[in-house]
């Protein structure tokens, strides 16, 4: 992984936490995504930051304490570019609106910063008193599965090269992080949890390998660490092939 994301993240901790109004509101900051597992790749992964803020009753956040965020992201946004992610949740989203399988990745987030809160036992104790159960988790994935390829198919007839700049990156970007997701989700379903796309992608390959052409998967992963070296040509030659990858997936899933 390229230094500069954890230079960037250091920055962000000594920005917020140096502010004497942010510092009473913030009550954790992590690390997450693919900077947390050393996978991210210059020019092409966000640096994704979960902050856990004070809110009123209704889980609303000062606007001061936003825009005291956004401040900060637009001056290191200035300095490097890399584009700086802010999961900005509160403890009453974890509890009210966010995702079993959203708050399992977020417990696995890298704590840096907590006024005596942690992370891990806060998230379990919500899950807890929510009682998941294996075929919840299986419920929740395939409605993932369905609206999340509602998505990508909508984008796939929509947009093109005649009205969207850059179209084969962009679209072929979403395309990527979005099978990285679904497969991410096609394992949560068999109750497989992969950490890293390392684990990930052996996981996925060994589970799903007589259903669809992993190969899409493999090759998903050489266009993200090879993102500067891509050209178009190649970027034709995928998406199709991704399509046909998501809808196969969504297919076995659905029906069994």
């Amino acid at each position: 992984m390229d230094k500069i994301f954890l230079k960037i993240f250091n920055q962000f901790i000594r920005k917020s936490t140096s502010d004497t109004i942010l510092k009473q509101y913030i009550e954790i900051i992590a690390l997450l995504g693919s900077a947390r597992t050393k996978e991210a790749i210059r020019g092409y992964s966000d640096l994704d930051i979960l902050l856990l803020i004070k809110c009123n009753r209704t889980g609303n956040i000062n606007f001061n304490v936003i825009n005291k965020l956004k401040k900060i992201v637009v001056d290191l946004s200035k300095l490097y570019n890399i584009r700086i992610s802010l999961l900005t949740h509160t403890f009453n989203d974890l509890k009210y609106y966010v995702d079993p399988e959203y708050l399992i990745h977020y417990s696995w987030g890298k704590v840096v910063y907590t006024q005596g809160k942690n992370l891990g036992k806060e998230i379990n104790k919500i899950l807890k008193e929510k009682n998941f159960t294996k075929e919840d988790f299986k419920k929740i994935m395939i409605y993932n599965i369905r609206h999340g390829r509602f998505n990508i198919i909508r984008k796939f007839v929509s947009i093109n090269e005649c009205n969207t700049p850059d179209y084969y990156k962009s679209f072929s970007k979403e395309l990527i992080d979005y099978i990285f997701e679904l497969c991410d989700w096609a394992l949560i379903y068999k109750n497989q949890w992969p950490r890293t796309k390392k684990e990930l992608i052996e996981q996925f390959i060994k589970s799903y390998v007589k259903v669809v052409d992993v190969n899409i998967l493999k090759r998903a992963n050489f266009l993200r660490n090879h993102w500067f070296k891509i050209d178009n040509e190649s970027l034709k030659h995928f998406i199709p092939l991704a399509i046909k990858f998501i809808t196969k997936i969504s297919d076995f899933l659905i029906e069994e």
